[in-house]
């Protein structure tokens, strides 16, 4: 082999060494933007997440209302038992009055 066949061999060896590295430098250059991306998702993650204390403040919104809820029933309870103990006297002393009562 002659010196200029072995420089033009050598070259295109080169060449192809140099592409491969540009092929190689794009790849990590869109994988390093990519990366970066990704890394902006989570911090905007992070900070649109919910924290504990957040929660804590939800569970004590809604114990509060289920309170309210359950003492609004109890009252419901207590005010249906007092509406059907006042009709059972309406009905007692209709009887002996000799009222007839309509419903």
């Amino acid at each position: 082999m002659e010196n200029s066949e072995l420089i033009q061999y050598l070259d295109e060896k080169f060449s192809k060494v140099n592409e491969d590295f540009a092929k190689s430098d794009q790849k990590f250059t869109n994988f390093s933007k990519e990366l970066i991306s990704i890394k902006e998702d989570v911090v905007s993650i992070k900070e649109n997440m919910a924290t504990k204390g957040d929660f804590a403040n939800l569970q004590t919104s809604v114990d509060g209302y289920a309170k309210k809820v359950d003492d609004y029933s109890q009252d419901e309870t207590m005010l249906s038992h007092k509406v059907n103990r006042h009709e059972n006297w309406l009905i007692k002393i209709a009887d002996k009055i000799g009222i007839k009562l309509e419903y």
